[in-house]
């Protein structure tokens, strides 16, 4: 092993440890974080999540993302030189959520429907929070406001149509035979079979990232309550985070931390978007100009309704976060994890 590797183990294990001594220590702190976050998974995640989520995948594996595509996919091959399949992939990620976007790009590429550079040209703008969170968690939730939520929707969704079509000036692709096939919806009853499962270990999946990142924030807020702290937690996970800043900071920041997605977001989609080519870097990058977009959006959007951007700051409601129906949230994610356990033990068969 040569000097760089011997440092990068060396800095790997002395990590290790002292994470590991920070549990054994102090374990409390953790646990209410991941009690919190868990929280959040039934109340928030699970309830807006499960239905995107599997109507992304049963889009993607019937071929209506194919169809989709030849109705909408010459405006999208125009504006963003992305192939026409595309179209259903953008839609998705503005609707869906975080990780829909990734997760469609994903499977269409395995499918050989899109090529390498266009997954990947369409992951530095297709990972998004959906109006559900936005205007209904953090609008209604946070705010106590639809109005903002919209505000705050709108500068998210314009930040990422501008990196969209700054990527398609840059990147120069013509379309392959890989990515101009016959749309042809398979049948309507394993694509459903396969979505729903697919979907159940997609969300599983998030909500266990958002649970480990919830032990983390709690163990830094309990470190320490600076600005400082609290804003290296709200990078780190976006719903907490979200929740912090509405509290203490203004509209346009709270924009650019909703379209950065935090974190635990980037990594709940990195096993889809490396096989793209797009690795935490190219995430880090274009979620941070996502960011910046955002911002400037949400200030001209609340310049133009008349709204101060300080007004909001330091406002937070004390009631719930919205879609916060514990019984239905936990049933949903008692169902996820059996169908998971049934995903896992065919895809160990196959």
């Amino acid at each position: 092993m040569n000097k760089k590797e011997v440092f990068k183990i060396l800095i790997i294990s002395t990590l290790t440890v002292l994470f590991a001594a920070a549990l054994i220590k102090s374990p409390e702190p953790f646990a209410k974080g991941i009690r919190d976050a868990m929280q959040v998974c039934i109340e928030t995640l699970v309830p807006s999540l499960v239905m995107f989520m599997a109507l992304s995948h049963f889009a993607a594996y019937s071929g209506l993302c194919d169809l989709f595509g030849a109705l909408t996919g010459k405006a999208v091959k125009k504006l963003f030189n992305l192939p026409e399949i595309s179209a259903g992939i953008i839609l998705m990620s503005f609707i869906g959520g975080y990780p829909v976007g990734a997760k469609m790009t994903s499977l269409l590429l395995g499918e050989g429907k899109i090529t390498k550079q266009s997954a990947k040209r369409l992951n530095l703008f297709t990972v998004n929070a959906g109006p559900a969170f936005i205007i209904g968690a953090v609008g209604n939730g946070f705010y106590g406001s639809a109005k903002i939520g919209i505000i705050l929707y709108l500068s998210s969704l314009a930040a990422s149509v501008t990196i969209g079509l700054l990527s398609g000036l840059v990147f120069k692709e013509k379309s392959s035979e890989a990515e101009s096939g016959k749309y042809i919806v398979s049948s309507p009853a394993a694509a459903f079979t396969k979505a729903v499962t697919g979907a159940a270990y997609s969300v599983l999946k998030i909500c266990v990232w958002v649970l480990f990142f919830g032990g983390v924030t709690g163990f830094i807020s309990s470190l320490s309550e600076s600005d400082a702290a609290r804003l290296l937690c709200s990078f780190s996970e976006v719903t907490n985070g979200v929740k912090m800043c509405s509290q203490t900071y203004s509209l346009p920041f709270v924009s650019a931390l909703i379209s950065f997605g935090g974190i635990s977001v980037m990594f709940q989609i990195l096993s889809d978007t490396e096989k793209s080519g797009a690795g935490f870097l190219t995430l880090l990058i274009s979620r941070s100009a996502a960011g910046v977009f955002s911002y400037i959006f949400s200030l001209l959007l609340l310049k133009a309704f008349h709204i101060d951007s300080e007004v909001f700051a330091g406002f937070s409601q004390t009631v719930g976060v919205p879609y916060s129906v514990s019984l239905s949230g936990s049933v949903c994610t008692v169902i996820m994890c059996v169908l998971a356990i049934f995903e896992v033990d065919t895809r160990k068969k196959v």
